[in-house]
């Protein structure tokens, strides 16, 4: 029995300790460097994907390195990956999903912002785009963007 409460009670701490990721943002940076906001970006300006979110403090969330991946799936629902650029698969309840990309947090536990850039090999294709983040076995945050 208290075996039970025992593990009842790690698996609330965990999901009370779990990572959230606030205001996701998407902005396209050109082949120049430059970044672009608001959303709805060309293809053709298009170079690098940066992805741009805040890690709310948490009391009882440690601080240290967390990996956080990132699905990027076009309107069709398909996850943009490939190997060359770092896209691999994790488990998410009980089941494989690819990732995009993934990077490495060294969580501060005081409200950090974060930044990844993503660079991918051909261009996009016009749709509507959703992003995801995953960390530690949760969904943490999501996001869209649009390519015309």
């Amino acid at each position: 029995d208290y075996s039970s409460k025992n593990e009842e009670l790690t698996k609330k701490v965990k999901t009370g300790a779990q990572l959230k990721a606030q205001n996701l943002q998407v902005f396209a940076v050109t082949s120049k460097g430059k970044v672009k906001d608001g959303g709805k970006y060309r293809a053709k300006k298009v170079d690098q994907l940066k992805l741009a979110f805040t890690l709310p403090s948490n009391a009882i969330t440690e601080k240290e390195n967390k990996e956080i991946m990132v699905r990027i799936m076009d309107s069709d629902g398909a996850v943009i990956s490939d190997s060359a650029t770092g896209s691999s698969v994790f488990n998410f309840d009980g089941k494989e999903m690819a990732y995009t990309t993934k990077g490495t947090v060294a969580y501060t536990n005081n409200d950090q912002n974060v930044e990844m850039l993503y660079a991918r090999g051909t261009a996009y294709r016009s749709g509507n785009y959703t992003v995801e983040l995953y960390s530690e076995g949760f969904k943490i945050g999501n996001g869209a963007f649009e390519v015309k």
